[in-house]
């Protein structure tokens, strides 16, 4: 197998462009020289550590350039990447630095009493390096300043030598389904898919802009990195998601790439605080998964002036489709990415035809290897080599692919099968709706009923009878929400994504 090391993402500009901006973080402007000089050293730190390739390093820290330099030396020291959510409690943590075998963690000052909490937690993680304004004292007993660890060794390092299939990245999923578990991804997976984002979906090259808005925790965020390095560009960081720091950044760093969930899209929409020259000089945004209906997407790429376009992937699958949202179908979500193939089967694993649902099943070059400390996961999420998404959907005649649902959020009433994306998407064009999520609760007779929970546009008013009646007027009378729920906010993740599994509780 061909010998490679991702790092060479970051390596390549290095070399090539070493003055031009990589990483604007604020008032904080680094080239790529500065950014890979300092992810040698802190490779030479890991080496000083007694840290080996195929070791675990876990990173508690927001988008900063320390993150992202930090990144990069895990990977030039052939370890491997444990991105942690910066928002998870403690017991989470110590969860995951159990699981994933962390020898060392990062984290930054700001997040060092849940760090220190977590560690407690976690006997298996031995070492911490805290980033921040180092001082004279240890910023806590049993661990160090990274910056005076990284300013005590040299600025080069040796790239380790790995395999295609050696282990890159650890992902953590959001949980939305069960308790997280960690993707593995390889550093061939990495080489694999980020020319598909930067180059066909994203269209990036030299002088694009692209904010990585999404925590480096999850699967865009890591996509957004990659991407800006592979096309040596200019990557915005932005450390935490509010809507005033998100439009400000937007301006500020002249940012022309974007990658948005639908819930951001609806807010950026109604929200007050967006004018029709917020997202100038944003040429492209990119909406992950479904969820948006296709009117809501036209109506941003029409006010705002920018090109929309729709994935589908996960943080195992990474891109699987992609397409211009004016040119595909209503309720698409593209076509296939170079180098992917796709199944839709039955529950007996028999291919179907196209137009009927079933399960997706996908097969390319970046899907990951497996799941972490996982040994009996074969015939539960594969099946003859081909990932089981655990996604609902068909594919059309021309050759778009459509989700309905996951397999997990299927509602089953009086014998039918309700699939949230399908409702959500009628309700999301309603004219007073700014945020629509399905879920299903039991019912003593039909087995389960469908529940819409709605979070209205600001200055407006719908009554659940209005809502019912609307969705009368545009699905199957069995697909209408028996009930409506009105809230001011849904439970989301971290990267946006509506948790319909605590919808329940929202009753």
């Amino acid at each position: 197998m061909m010998t490679t090391n991702a790092s060479t993402l970051l390596e390549r500009p290095a070399q090539q462009f070493p003055d031009r901006i990589f990483v604007i973080a604020g008032d904080v402007h680094l080239t790529y020289r500065q950014i890979n000089d300092q992810a040698c050293r802190f490779a030479n730190v890991l080496a000083q550590k007694g840290i080996q390739s195929g070791d675990s390093i876990a990173l508690l820290m927001p988008n900063t350039p320390d993150f992202v330099a930090c990144y990069f030396g895990v990977l030039k020291q052939g370890g491997i990447v444990a991105p942690l959510n910066i928002t998870s409690p403690a017991p989470e943590l110590a969860h995951l630095l159990e699981d994933s075998g962390a020898r060392l963690l990062v984290t930054n000052v700001a997040l060092l009493p849940v760090a220190l909490n977590a560690l407690q937690q976690a006997p298996g993680c031995r070492v911490l390096l805290v980033s921040g304004e180092a001082n004279s004292s240890p910023p806590a007993p049993n661990s160090e300043w990274l910056e005076t660890l990284l300013a005590a060794v040299e600025a080069n390092c040796c790239t380790q030598a790995v395999e295609q299939d050696t282990a890159a990245l650890l992902l953590y999923t959001s949980g939305t389904t069960g308790k997280p578990k960690a993707a593995v991804l390889t550093h061939g997976n990495l080489h694999s898919f980020t020319p598909i984002f930067a180059r066909d979906i994203m269209g990036m090259d030299g002088n694009s802009v692209i904010m990585m808005n999404a925590p480096g925790s999850h699967a865009i965020g890591q996509v957004i990195l990659n991407a800006a390095a592979f096309a040596q560009c200019t990557l915005s960081l932005l450390p935490r998601f509010d809507p005033v720091s998100f439009l400000n950044t937007v301006q500020r760093d002249r940012v022309t790439d974007l990658a948005m969930v639908p819930s951001l899209v609806q807010m950026m929409l109604t929200s007050p605080l967006v004018s029709d020259q917020s997202f100038h000089p944003v040429r492209t945004v990119v909406i992950g998964g479904s969820g948006l209906a296709q009117d809501v997407a036209l109506q941003f790429a029409d006010r705002f002036n920018v090109r929309m376009m729709m994935t589908y992937a996960a943080t195992e699958t990474l891109h699987v489709t992609f397409g211009d949202m004016r040119q595909m179908p209503q309720g698409s979500v593209g076509k296939l990415a170079y180098s992917v193939s796709l199944r839709v089967v039955d529950e007996t694993g028999l291919d179907l035809q196209a137009g009927q649902i079933g399960e997706i099943l996908v097969r390319s070059p970046h899907v990951f290897r497996g799941y972490h400390n996982m040994p009996d996961q074969k015939d539960i999420y594969w099946l003859d080599g081909w990932f089981r998404t655990g996604d609902m959907g068909y594919l059309d005649e021309q050759g778009f692919l459509f989700l309905v649902a996951r397999t997990k959020e299927v509602i089953k009433s009086s014998g039918y099968s309700i699939f949230p994306a399908e409702v959500e998407a009628v309700l999301q064009a309603h004219p007073a709706v700014a945020m629509a999520a399905i879920t299903g609760i039991p019912h003593a007779t039909l087995g389960e009923i469908a529940v819409a929970f709605i979070v209205r546009k600001p200055e407006t008013s719908v009554t659940s009878q209005e809502i019912i009646r609307y969705c009368k007027d545009r699905l199957a009378s069995y697909k209408c929400p028996r009930r409506v729920e009105f809230r001011e906010h849904l439970p989301m993740n971290s990267a946006g994504k509506i948790l319909r599994q605590q919808l329940p509780g929202l009753l």
